[in-house]
């Protein structure tokens, strides 16, 4: 069995399409998203489209819930131009968008054996908001996990490729797909789609994080045939980046 692995799509069509074309190449038998499919990105309505139409499991993202909860959100913890685009998302999706977000899971488990299984989560199992990152300590992730095992543990929402051990569990994070976030020297968004593939085979799990160069003034162009508001504010974090 090979599985691919996605995660903060944001609305980015261009890059979900990339990494789509190299998942087909890689002939992977099951594609599973770790949410956060829409926001932040000028083409919500086309990778809710193109999600749908492979059927796969998908995870609600904090992006995802915000969508159906907007109320529940707090608005101190967002800068103005995110939540504009919130706003305008929100406005570009129909009721069987709508309906297809709230199909998304909180969690999920994935037994390939009687000694091989995987959790999938977006930010941990506790909360969509958590943050997992490689300097984590150990009696922090107890309370997100929460007694929660699996002999693979895998999450999204950092935008950050993540491969490291917990309490004796492998715990990967594939990256993100739309919106790969670089903080040196700056922070802005990385020229790159990222993704994970998960293979099962005579026994044994292998995993690999993959990187596809993107063309930003392509993304770029993109956003701007759209009135996704803010677009140069957008377009700026990219070119951080690169």
């Amino acid at each position: 069995m090979r599985l691919a692995i996605l995660a903060d799509i944001h609305s980015n069509n261009i890059a979900l399409e990339k990494v789509l074309r190299a998942i087909h190449r890689e002939k992977v038998d099951q594609v599973i998203c770790l949410g956060d499919v829409v926001n932040i990105g000028p083409r919500p309505r086309e990778v809710i489209d193109r999600l749908r139409e492979l059927d796969c499991l998908t995870i609600m993202g904090n992006h995802d819930e915000w969508m159906l909860k907007p109320d529940h959100h707090s608005r101190k913890d967002t800068i103005d131009e995110i939540v504009d685009i919130h706003h305008w998302t929100m406005a570009q999706l129909t009721a069987d968008d709508f309906a297809y977000l709230r199909s998304f899971k909180q969690t999920a488990y994935l037994e390939l054996s009687a000694e091989e299984n995987i959790l999938f989560f977006h930010g941990s199992p506790r909360s969509n908001k958590d943050l997992i990152l490689a300097e984590t300590p150990d009696h922090v992730l107890d309370t997100m996990f929460n007694g929660c095992r699996a002999s693979l543990l895998i999450g999204g929402h950092s935008h950050i490729q993540l491969m490291r051990y917990y309490r004796g569990m492998r715990l990967i994070n594939p990256g993100s797909v739309g919106l790969s976030f670089t903080y040196h020297p700056q922070f802005g968004y990385s020229p790159w789609a990222e993704f994970a593939l998960v293979t099962w085979q005579r026994g044994r799990v292998h995993f690999d994080l993959h990187r596809l160069p993107l063309d930003i003034d392509t993304i770029i162009e993109d956003a701007r045939q759209t009135d996704m508001p803010h677009t140069e504010w957008w377009a700026e974090a990219w070119r951080k980046g690169v």
